[in-house]
């Protein structure tokens, strides 16, 4: 285990310059799943991430991106929050802004069964998407408690507002939407040893008036290499699906991402 680790360690090196300069498609769906499935006491705990890319010369290009993902448990009450910026310029023009912050509370029913309600507000620009904002509850499975390995699974009722950007040139400009959705996950952790974890999660949220036509499905991979007490790289690979888009948006989204993260 300690060659893998090493050969991981160095492939991280390796690939970091590579990937954190790569603009990422983040999904609709905000995935805390890794930190929930990670935290087992109580107190404060969080994860801050940052990134810079500048350049000038031949290609005039600024990116800037930031995430605070913070939970706090006092036993049966877990809080969460999580919020992010991710802005990009490039040649004069903006090719990437989206921001978004979601807040979850968790109540322990027993040692199977958890209670969630949650709310998330969310303004895409490059996804037509002016503003989102959801609320949702419903129930947390623990499937396998851990520590080594984990897998929980959740199911709940889902109401979101949309609003689409204005163009005149599109036939759903300014758009408005109320939807009622459910919305399911599964999510595995496996802790590999003290330094590695591999994590995966999976989401499928239905209209539920049109569960065949209008859904997003998010498949979100991560490995995470823990190179100190409170600073951690990871790999984070996702794959996000909206069958139903808003006009001259893509139905499918891929993001690779390489991050460096400060734990406290």
């Amino acid at each position: 285990m300690t060659n893998a680790r090493t050969a991981l360690l160095a492939l991280a090196l390796a690939g970091a310059a590579l990937f954190l300069a790569t603009p990422a498609a983040r999904a609709q769906i905000v995935n805390t799943q890794p930190l929930l499935s990670a935290i087992s006491e109580d107190g404060l705990t969080g994860e801050l991430r940052g990134a810079l890319d500048w350049r000038t010369g031949n290609i005039d290009l600024l990116r800037l991106s930031g995430g605070l993902l913070m939970l706090y448990r006092a036993q049966p009450h877990t809080i969460i929050s999580s919020s992010e910026i991710d802005f990009g310029r490039k040649s004069g023009e903006d090719f990437l802004f989206k921001v978004f912050s979601h807040l979850r509370y968790q109540l322990w029913l027993t040692d199977a069964v958890t209670w969630e309600v949650y709310g998330q507000l969310t303004h895409d620009q490059f996804k037509r998407l002016s503003l989102r904002a959801l609320v949702g509850t419903g129930p947390r499975f623990t499937l396998v408690p851990g520590p080594l390995v984990s897998l929980y699974a959740g199911v709940s009722y889902m109401y979101e507002h949309e609003r689409y950007s204005e163009d005149a040139a599109l036939p759903d400009s300014g758009a408005t939407e109320d939807n009622h959705r459910a919305s399911v996950y599964l999510t595995g952790r496996f802790q590999l040893d003290d330094f590695i974890t591999f994590a995966d999660t999976v989401y499928y949220q239905p209209r539920l008036d049109a569960f065949g036509d209008d859904y997003r499905i998010l498949n979100e991979t991560q490995l995470a290499l823990k190179f100190a007490r409170n600073l951690a790289m990871s790999f984070t690979v996702a794959i996000a699906y909206d069958s139903s888009p808003p006009s001259t948006v893509e139905t499918l989204d891929t993001t690779t991402l390489v991050s460096l993260t400060w734990g406290f």
